[in-house]
């Protein structure tokens, strides 16, 4: 769960690297200067939490980032297993459900689903008999889980797939629908460094 969340931040403290790297554009430095902001720029946001991460890489972009809800809330599971051994107190219950506090557990999961005799089946098990001719339709949904105070997080390796594929799905419509690759130049005393960056 904390490999999930530590790829998920990279990600995003290196999109707002970028962003900063875009604003020396045209400005001389050198080689020793642009290390020196390197070393800082990442110190800076590396050292922020997921909440603070997704909210300045929101103001990057000029349509709200897929999948935040889902990624908060696994980050919000994350912590609860981390500093409290998975049992849910009053600290992380902060969703109502049917008028109780409740720990949300939001994820992307994915479906294998085929249509037989005019009915969509959902394929839900190993060893399920597809027939000659039959086409296996993939697709993702959305699935959700409540956990209640006092209850402990309970998650199998099918749970850590899926929220690991939310992850991914969260970083690529960061990095596929956000961003785009360009050529930057950036001068330094001697000569013009090249640098690919990623910019809306």
């Amino acid at each position: 769960m904390n490999d999930i969340i530590k790829g998920v931040n990279l990600s995003l403290a290196r999109a707002n690297y970028f962003s900063d790297l875009i604003s020396l554009q045209g400005k001389k430095m050198t080689v020793k200067d642009y290390e020196e902001f390197e070393k800082n720029t990442n110190k800076k946001y590396l050292k922020k939490d997921l909440p603070a991460l997704v909210k300045s890489t929101g103001n990057l972009v000029a349509k709200p980032l897929k999948y935040t809800d889902h990624i908060i809330s696994i980050n919000n599971i994350r912590k609860c297993l981390e500093h409290r051994t998975g049992k849910v107190t009053e600290i992380d219950a902060k969703t109502e459900v049917e008028e109780k506090l409740v720990l949300n557990l939001k994820w992307i999961a994915l479906q294998l689903s085929l249509v037989r005799d005019g009915k969509e089946i959902i394929i839900e098990k190993p060893g399920f008999k597809v027939e000659r001719g039959e086409e296996i339709i993939n697709s993702f949904v959305e699935k959700q889980r409540n956990f209640e105070i006092g209850e402990y997080i309970r998650l199998d390796l099918t749970d850590f797939f899926q929220l690991a594929m939310t992850g991914y799905l969260f970083v690529m419509d960061r990095a596929v629908n956000v961003y785009h690759l360009r050529r930057m130049k950036v001068s330094s005393a001697n000569q013009v460094h090249e640098i690919d960056s990623f910019w809306c």
